[in-house]
């Protein structure tokens, strides 16, 4: 086999350059693989040895009296029934000797079941597996303890039942002792994937870790809901890719984001019977690499083999050395878009629960400390860009949750950034277009991040669950590797009112986050000018896709964002888009709906920061006035007439703070074909259509989806000059 090999001297070389400590030398192997508890016993010669656990909801006490008589047919043992809250309690002591817990229901009415759901142990919700459905799974030593769990989960009672009675119907005692194997059976609408074939089970080469990384996590999440055979496979060949990655010190693009969730995964399903077999490929571990065609090049394919868990476990060990959390932390600031945090928590958590004695666990834990300090405290994280900021979202969310540290939630924070995203959100269901936008911000009903339903489950409140689903989201889903976690629909909790978010309607300037009011220099103190500034600003006549939205932007600049302050983000009207910032890296002013100010012939990068004057809200009608000041040493204020449900009129006035040659060009981006006629310009979608009528004074031109309204002037200073605009939707055979 070929080595590639680099000289000592240039190594150090290369080390004294960078200024960068050495990274230590990787151990590809566990000292010791942890112990598994396959089985669970529940009656040990005829002694109760677990408990079964009981919601206080109707018809689940009568659902525990079934199984303790069946267990007590079969063994003449009677095991406690214990209500949730006092299981629950028992389990926050670390007490109750250990015992098994057949724990009934789901996150909505079994704190035991919200405990494990919390942890990613369990999945059963309202939503999912679905009215009826039900999960019966074993769910093996979460708590690193030795304490299993049976869990008899269903969407709802009827559910919930079904799995209970699967359950006795699988229990055969030993004598007057019984345990239980591993258990899992899903009944209900979600299938999940059909079972792999022979030929897709063949190993196969990956041409990056980056493949092997999406798919092993694509086959851990099939594992994880439905344990579909061959997926386990599946998994173990795309590890073994990785594994080789690691071995010859391979570097990859977001090496930790993207393998951040597989430690996660494989505590979650490691115990399955797909990983009961054994594999040639663990030479990689005994320092052998892959053939290109992902073979072994031991000619004995037997020689030193692992079994699954061995070798996954190793592998998993190995990444977690590599990790940037392995190395220190240092303080995020509102939190960057980095996968650093979540993949060095989750490594953290699986090896400091089930190997407390290496140091990896600890280390990466306490460094996940560090870097999750700051961002738990604020609301609105720095990149300026949906997606990119839910990844930071998501991992504050799931660092608050797994840590456990719930002053995210307690402190109200989770909460603001969840009106937040109602605010950014169209009622077509569209992230605000602001900034570097991802694939999903560009669908319709595609934008319901996860934050949504959690903040339902913890502060109790159906109007975030009600909003999830206007939006496009559904109960179980995983849409894909990258985007699985943020989006999926968990958190689906019952027993809450689902009414539309009411507070969110008319004008609301959502303010900005405090560490945004010092970056940008607003004026202090912040307690008495807070009122005055806002990051985005939404106009919203009701919540129907056939109702106004627009939304205006109240900053511009941070991570992936864009020079948009004062500027129209997104107009959206009878169920179209008309006006829409959305894009990936468009960082010119003239390519957003704004206003430019050329001095003596020279521009500037738009203003960065803007303020609120005045915003008179009314049943009917609303006025906003937003200002931006040192605008290339002008002034400019929006002034918004909104009649609601008809048209918005926009009278940009312009102010010179010191005498000259003033040029001003309002640019308005436009989303559908395009045609100007006079001052009028149309943009139709299909049989709808938007009228964008200038009311006089600059010259209009088009180019592309933008329309160019320029107007020169030498102004003195204090001199004003304004640039009238007014737009509504209609069908195109309709007229204002």
């Amino acid at each position: 086999m070929r080595r590639h090999i680099l000289s000592i001297g240039i190594v150090l070389c290369l080390a004294l350059a960078l200024q960068a400590p050495a990274r230590a030398a990787v151990q590809m192997r566990l000292p010791s693989l942890k112990k598994y508890y396959l089985d669970t016993v529940l009656v040990s010669n005829g002694a109760a040895a677990s408990a079964i656990v009981a919601p206080d909801a109707p018809g689940y006490a009568d659902l525990a009296g079934d199984v303790r008589r069946a267990i007590k047919d079969l063994t003449g043992a009677e095991l406690p029934v214990i209500t949730d809250a006092a299981a629950d309690a028992e389990l926050a002591q670390a007490g109750g000797g250990r015992r098994a817990m057949i724990v009934l229901g789901n996150i909505s009415v079994n704190k035991v079941s919200e405990r494990l759901y919390v942890m990613e142990q369990v999945d059963v919700d309202a939503g999912w597996p679905g009215a009826g459905g039900y999960l019966l799974q074993t769910v093996h030593d979460p708590m690193g303890d030795g304490r299993n769990f049976i869990s008899l989960g269903g969407s709802d009672l009827k559910g919930a039942q079904g799995a209970a009675q699967a359950f006795i119907g699988s229990l055969k005692p030993d004598g007057k002792s019984l345990k239980v194997g591993r258990l899992f059976k899903l009944e209900g609408r979600d299938k999940g994937p059909a079972p792999l074939t022979v030929a897709h089970v063949n190993r196969k080469g990956y041409g990056s870790p980056n493949a092997a990384v999406s798919h092993a996590g694509a086959c851990g999440h099939i594992l994880r809901r439905y344990r579909t055979p061959g997926y386990g496979r599946m998994f173990r060949h795309a590890m073994e890719r990785i594994a080789a990655a690691i071995k010859n010190g391979e570097e990859w693009d977001d090496r930790d984001t993207n393998c951040g969730e597989l430690p996660l995964l494989w505590d979650i399903i490691e115990e399955c019977e797909e990983f009961d077999a054994k594999d040639e490929a663990d030479v990689i571990l005994q320092g052998e690499e892959l053939a290109d065609n992902g073979n072994s090049m031991f000619d004995d394919p037997g020689k030193n083999t692992l079994d699954d868990r061995t070798f996954i476990s190793d592998v998993m060990y190995a990444h977690a050395q590599i990790q940037d959390l392995a190395n220190g932390a240092r303080d995020q600031g509102a939190g960057k878009n980095s996968g650093a945090g979540i993949s060095g928590l989750y490594a953290g958590l699986y090896f400091n629960k089930y190997y407390p004695e290496l140091e990896i666990g600890g280390k990466l834990l306490r460094n996940a400390d560090i870097f999750f300090a700051s961002p738990i405290k604020h609301w609105r994280v720095i990149d300026n860009a949906t997606g990119y900021g839910d990844m930071v979202w998501f991992a504050n969310l799931q660092y608050s949750l797994l840590r456990p540290n719930m002053a995210y939630f307690s402190s109200g924070i989770a909460r603001k950034a969840a009106d937040y995203h109602i605010i950014i959100t169209s009622n077509l269901g569209r992230s605000g277009g602001f900034g570097d936008s991802l694939s999903w911000t560009k669908g319709h009903f595609a934008y319901h991040p996860v934050l949504y339903p959690m903040c339902a489950w913890y502060y109790r409140d159906g109007s975030y669950l009600w909003w999830f689903r206007k939006c496009g989201g559904r109960a179980g889903t995983y849409l894909g590797h990258y985007s699985s976690s943020m989006l999926a629909g968990r958190y689906i909790v019952s027993g809450l009112e689902e009414k539309p978010p009411v507070r969110w309607l008319g004008v609301k300037p959502y303010p900005l986050d405090h560490w945004m009011y010092r970056a940008w220099k607003a004026q202090e103190p912040e307690e008495e000018h807070a009122h005055r500034y806002f990051d985005k600003m939404s106009f919203r006549a009701g919540f129907e896709a056939t109702n106004q939205y627009l939304q205006l932007s109240g900053f511009s600049g941070s991570a992936h964002g864009h020079p948009d302050a004062n500027g129209i983000i997104n107009f959206s009207d009878n169920g179209c888009d008309f006006l829409d910032d959305t894009g990936y890296m468009i960082p010119d002013i003239n390519e957003h709906t704004t206003l430019i100010v050329f001095r003596n012939g020279m521009g500037s990068d738009g203003p960065g920061l803007v303020q609120i004057d005045n915003i008179a809200d009314f049943d009917d009608v609303a006025f906003t006035e937003t200002t931006a000041s040192g605008h290339n040493r002008t002034k400019w204020s929006r002034n918004i007439i909104w009649e609601k449900e008809r048209y918005f009129a926009v009278f940009d006035e312009v102010e010179a703070e010191e005498d000259g040659e003033v040029g001003i060009v309002c640019v308005w981006r436009v989303n559908g074909g395009i045609s100007l006629k006079g001052r009028e310009l149309t943009a139709t979608h299909g049989k709808q259509a938007m009228r964008l009528i200038n009311m006089g004074g600059p010259r209009l031109r088009t180019s592309d989806v933008r329309l160019f309204q320029t107007q020169d002037a030498a102004m003195k200073k204090g001199e004003k000059t304004v640039i009238a605009n007014l737009f509504y939707a209609a069908g195109p055979s309709d007229y204002l």
